[in-house]
């Protein structure tokens, strides 16, 4: 077994990889390369029949992840694995809250929570606050925009004087030190999404009880789908349904489980590969990234909104209303963007460093490499580093092995 997994990766680099890896061991006249480089990476995944590429881009995914059983990575990813809800198994989503928090406390470290003032990090900083004891430390970590999206929370945080408020701004948010050498655990609100569903379904939430090939229907989805054969697709989709812990049957069931299945990953780790230095990426937590969130996510799949966007994480809103009170921000906050108005990611022509911390890879043992590598004896942007790494610890050498049988 390789001791080295793939964390983190820039897929749009794959193509320039293939000139310096040949994960079909055909070798000889680059095959590989004049076969696949010209093409994305959802596009080569198509060419064997794997559309995995395809079905998380309807869900704003940038680098699928499966956790089901790893069957459609081609590289060789680190996924937390879906876990089994056991039969009786049932417990309230603020009963579980709570016991993150404390299972957080018990590694009696400081705490820097990431604050956003959206849904996710204000239930996580909640937990984290009513489970506060004097000898914890608790820092709450936020830009200027977070204060616009909860103010009222805002205010109760600044007449709490047990807690240290530590501001960010563009240019330090991802800083090594002091957030990744100090002792603290640093924990955000990822991947809270893909516990509900995902934003996908904001414009036709009233009609998410509809099939869920009805998805295929939608204008935001025929825009993604140019060039795809279409019947080989939707067979894809029923075998990785059958993957599901609960039956696949409507639009919502479907999106959600994509989000749940495949993007849960890349949410989580998409701050990593933000950081200048992620050598310490483990100094990081997801505070949803947690077995029982994720069963509650499974066996209270139905209460995850009442057919309105403004129900939508409807029991995570009360979680928060049960400590502060706030009707307007349960009865109307609504799924937000947050991350990117503190930090413009994906080659932000606003801010120009933006792009200078993403890393094109990041393995298991801490150990990254930087997109915007200048080097150019390998091809510009192309860190010659990486060949010192078995590259079955980079790609899923079964999916491989596969693709060439089909070659």
């Amino acid at each position: 077994m390789n001791k080295l997994k793939v964390i983190s990766v820039k897929g749009s680099k794959l193509s320039l990889w293939l000139k310096h890896h040949d994960p079909l061991d055909i070798g000889g006249n680059n095959i590989l390369y004049d076969k696949l480089s010209h093409m994305w990476p959802g596009q080569i995944g198509q060419t064997f029949d794997n559309y995995i590429g395809v079905l998380s881009s309807l869900v704003e995914c940038g680098m699928p992840m499966d956790r089901t059983d790893g069957n459609f990575n081609y590289f060789n990813f680190y996924v937390d694995p879906i876990p089994k809800v056991e039969d009786g198994w049932n417990r309230s989503l603020e009963e579980i809250f709570i016991k993150r928090a404390e299972e957080i406390w018990s590694m009696d470290r400081p705490v820097r929570l990431w604050w956003s003032g959206g849904i996710d990090s204000t239930a996580a900083l909640v937990a984290f606050l009513r489970t506060k004891k004097p000898e914890h430390k608790l820092t709450v970590y936020l830009g200027e925009p977070c204060k616009k999206e909860n103010p009222d929370f805002w205010e109760l945080l600044c007449l709490m004087d047990d807690i240290e408020v530590q501001f960010n701004t563009m240019e330090t948010i991802f800083e090594f030190s002091p957030n990744w050498c100090d002792g603290s655990i640093n924990v955000t609100g990822e991947p809270g999404d893909p516990v509900w569903g995902t934003f996908a379904i904001e414009e036709h939430i009233h009609e998410s009880n509809k099939h869920w090939t009805d998805v295929f229907n939608w204008d935001s989805t025929q825009q993604k789908l140019h060039n795809i054969n279409i019947s080989q697709l939707m067979e894809f989709c029923e075998r990785f349904n059958a993957k599901c812990p609960i039956e696949v049957r409507n639009a919502f069931d479907f999106l959600w489980w994509i989000a749940f299945a495949v993007k849960w990953q890349w949410n989580f780790t998409t701050p990593h590969a933000q950081l200048v230095d992620p050598s310490n990426y483990q100094n990081m937590l997801g505070f949803y990234n947690f077995p029982e969130i994720q069963k509650w996510s499974i066996h209270n799949h139905d209460l995850k909104h009442k057919g309105t966007w403004k129900s939508y994480k409807g029991p995570s809103k009360d979680f928060i209303y049960a400590y502060d009170g706030n009707a307007d921000y349960r009865d109307n906050k609504t799924k937000d963007p947050s991350f990117p108005k503190t930090y413009p990611m994906k080659n932000s022509n606003e801010v120009n460093y933006a792009t200078s911390f993403i890393n094109e890879l990041i393995m298991s043992d801490g150990s990254y490499h930087k997109a915007n590598y200048s080097g150019n004896d390998y091809g510009y942007g192309y860190d010659p580093d990486i060949n010192f790494y078995d590259k079955w610890d980079i790609y899923n050498k079964p999916v491989w092995d596969e693709w060439k049988r089909q070659l």
